[in-house]
């Protein structure tokens, strides 16, 4: 439960924006905010069936995402997603077989999420270092992504990508472990077996395992 805390936090406080004064409501989101937040105490199973239930979302939800970071993303209009190749698209490893020929594990989820994006007029980009940059331009080409940068700065690149676009920092979203473009960007998120401290959400799925496709489905859509 993981986000269940910051999500509770989260949705009370937007409901008391939105100007709910209704008494029940109130009653229930003390109880809820001294037992849960205030405390050390778990909900059980019914608790948080009945406070998914009065929000109108799931408990997988409740409890897994993070809901204040789509809130904030579902109100910028994001015409680029940045991908991190090396850690979003794969796990680092490299696989060689006895005629030392290399690959790598891509996940077809992944492709899946970059062919609904194109559906959905968002292009994606792809960021690499230098090493794995031939491997990945013949990705790119397989799946129909013209911007591919192996550039030592790829603050300058994405900003280059901005430009020719005629975008602006809130109409781009990035997944990796790029500190520079975490802060560059607010709609930005970190795979699962990465940490980076100025992401704005850590997702659930690891790079090379649906990584990208948690973020387009979860996030982006």
């Amino acid at each position: 439960m993981n986000q269940f805390k910051n999500n509770l936090r989260f949705l009370v406080k937007q409901e008391k924006e939105n100007g709910n004064k209704d008494p029940r409501f109130i009653r229930l989101a003390e109880h809820w905010i001294n037992n849960f937040i205030n405390s050390f105490a778990n909900p059980s199973i019914d608790e948080l069936w009945d406070i998914a239930d009065r929000f109108g979302i799931s408990v997988d939800d409740l409890i897994k995402k993070d809901l204040s970071a789509k809130s904030k993303i579902s109100k910028k209009e994001i015409k680029l997603l940045i991908i991190d190749v090396d850690s979003a698209l794969t796990d680092g490893s490299i696989y060689y077989n006895e005629n030392g020929e290399s690959w790598r594990k891509l996940s077809s989820l992944d492709q899946n999420a970059v062919t609904e994006l194109a559906a959905k007029k968002v292009e994606v980009a792809l960021t690499c270092n230098k090493e794995s940059a031939a491997f990945f331009k013949a990705i790119a080409k397989a799946w129909n992504i013209d911007k591919l940068s192996s550039a030592s700065s790829q603050s300058n690149t994405a900003k280059k990508w901005m430009d020719e676009m005629k975008i602006k920092t809130k109409n781009v979203a990035y997944i990796g472990t790029d500190e520079g473009l975490h802060k560059q960007f607010d709609a930005s998120a970190s795979p699962a077996n990465f940490s980076t401290v100025s992401a704005e959400i850590q997702l659930n799925k690891a790079g090379g395992s649906g990584c990208v496709w948690e973020f387009f489905e979860e996030y982006l859509v």
